[in-house]
């Protein structure tokens, strides 16, 4: 992950020594490090997570792996806040709201993923934490804060679109208005590209973790 933010920091956009390449290649090539530059690739190839990209402008403040550390911990702390919030505003009592916040933060596998190196994804429950929050803030109205931060939430991993679909699903269930039935197929049609086209595209065909989706068109 440093190495994708890094390079992209550096003008080269995702760019990454793909490890998968380099297990599938003889030992014996790989220890006398000639060529590796071949097994160079985009990290969509992996995993769809363009929101590294938007990470590199930090390494103006500090070029290394501890940026992102420090940025996943921050970020993931500040879901807290908008579980405290929602909570607030659904059930109408501080302690209880405070009570949640404490839990979240409580949360044993958050604090694991945390923990375990830097992942956009970790960075995703905050992100979808804040987009229902202004959902439920705006009566379900159509909120630019609510779909920008669903939008980032999508740039953490490709499956975290279908988390998104799901939340538009919940909106127009709680709302009944069409425009999110609407912004719910558009994401289905999301998802459907990035691990049906775009990531195939960067892989040169099958990629990491296509296993997982089995979609059949």
């Amino acid at each position: 992950m440093h190495q994708v933010v890094y390079n992209t920091f550096k003008g080269n956009f995702l760019e990454l020594t793909n490890p998968h390449k380099i297990v599938s290649t003889s030992q014996a090539f790989v220890s006398n490090l000639r060529g590796l530059e071949q097994f160079n690739s985009s990290r969509l190839a992996i995993h769809f997570d363009p929101i590294l990209a938007l990470l590199s402008p930090f390494y103006f403040i500090w070029r290394g792996p501890e940026t992102l550390l420090v940025l996943q911990s921050l970020i993931v702390a500040l879901g807290a806040v908008f579980v405290y919030k929602i909570a607030k505003l659904v059930l109408k009592k501080e302690v209880l709201a405070m009570l949640f916040a404490t839990l979240y933060l409580s949360f044993y596998p958050l604090h694991f993923a945390n923990l375990f190196d830097f992942h956009a994804v970790v960075l995703s429950p905050t992100l979808l934490l804040g987009g229902v929050y202004y959902l439920l803030k705006e009566n379900f109205r159509l909120s630019f804060k609510a779909l920008g931060l669903l939008f980032l939430g999508t740039l953490t991993k490709e499956n975290v679109i279908a988390v998104v679909f799901l939340v538009f699903v919940w909106a127009f269930w709680r709302s009944r208005k069409k425009v999110y039935l609407a912004l719910a197929g558009i994401a289905f049609l999301y998802f459907v590209l990035v691990v049906k086209f775009v990531m195939p595209y960067f892989a040169g065909g099958s990629f990491f973790g296509g296993k997982y989706y089995t979609l059949s068109f």
